[in-house]
């Protein structure tokens, strides 16, 4: 063998050797990038997944704080219409006089502007 054949040996050896690091290599970086894609999806679709969960809670408590808030308010309108309804009958049931005086105040003015209308056709003649 010949230094020019023991070169090319040695340099086709290094060649394959380089050629078998790099496709080693090359399966390796698709292995470790195969590997980071499951993991992110599979982090992608825990962190979703606990989103909706923590979404659905929101609104369970949101619907619940809802429907209490709905009850105090119209227990609150039904107390006021009663106050209120009790207001206006002692009101009407408190005061019947004044009702009584409206009406005698409206018939002395009846009788007044008869009384007026009375004078007026008695000066005419």
């Amino acid at each position: 063998m010949t230094s020019k054949e023991s070169t090319e040996t040695v340099t086709m050896s290094n060649s394959q050797e380089n050629q078998e690091a790099q496709d080693s290599s090359t399966e390796l970086e698709a292995r470790i990038r195969g590997y980071i894609d499951v993991a992110i999806r599979a982090s992608t679709e825990s962190i979703m997944h606990n989103m909706q969960l923590y979404m659905d809670q929101q609104a369970r408590t949101q619907q619940e704080w809802n429907r209490q808030l709905m009850e105090t308010v119209n227990q609150k309108l039904a107390q006021f219409e009663q106050v209120n309804l009790n207001n206006n009958n002692q009101t009407i049931s408190q005061h019947p006089c004044n009702s009584s005086q409206d009406s005698q105040q409206r018939t002395i003015a009846v009788e007044t502007n008869a009384e007026t209308t009375q004078a007026q056709k008695t000066i005419a003649e």
